[in-house]
């Protein structure tokens, strides 16, 4: 009778999944599932993921032979891989998945804006003024506004600040 384990050559550095591109969470991921090696007949796999915080655990998706993951918060993962032989003996493997904002804003603007200079020479212009739905799956942060030039030729005045 078998009394040995599973050996799951087990993956080594964390995996990073990138932002569903409209959503602030993962897309859709398939799990890897390292090596297993068994001197027993057939092995059965199982997947949890866990957040590495809270050790809240997230649905997987078997599909197959596969398992899948979608829609985690951006965090740090836990994922943990159980085999499980004919002879019911059993091992672990933990790796780690961290799911991050990988994703740049989408910028839209107006093509033309007309400025008016003020009495005292100078001009104002907010970014809120030229965005045209500019969106980002994760939330707008920060929206920032910079000439594209300058016509005194001067590099130091390429944000909206009194010129020449």
């Amino acid at each position: 009778m078998d009394t040995f384990p599973p050996e799951i050559i087990c993956l080594g550095d964390t995996i990073t999944i990138g932002a569903d591109p409209y959503e602030c969470s993962s897309q859709r991921f398939e799990l890897p599932i390292p090596e297993i090696i068994d001197n027993c007949s057939g092995v059965n796999i199982f997947v949890n993921v866990f957040n590495a915080v809270t050790n809240a655990e997230m649905p997987v998706q078997k599909v197959g032979t596969k398992f899948f993951i979608q829609k985690l918060p951006l965090k740090l993962f836990k994922v943990v891989i159980t085999a499980v032989d004919k002879c019911n003996n059993k091992s672990k493997c933990t790796y780690y998945i961290k799911a991050i904002d990988d994703k740049n804003p989408y910028v839209v603007c107006d093509q033309h804006t007309k400025v008016s200079i003020g009495s005292n020479g100078i001009a104002r212009l907010n970014a809120e003024s030229v965005d045209d739905g500019s969106f980002d799956n994760c939330g707008i942060k920060d929206m920032l506004i910079k000439k594209m030039t300058d016509g005194c030729g001067n590099p130091q005045y390429l944000n909206f600040w009194p010129s020449c």
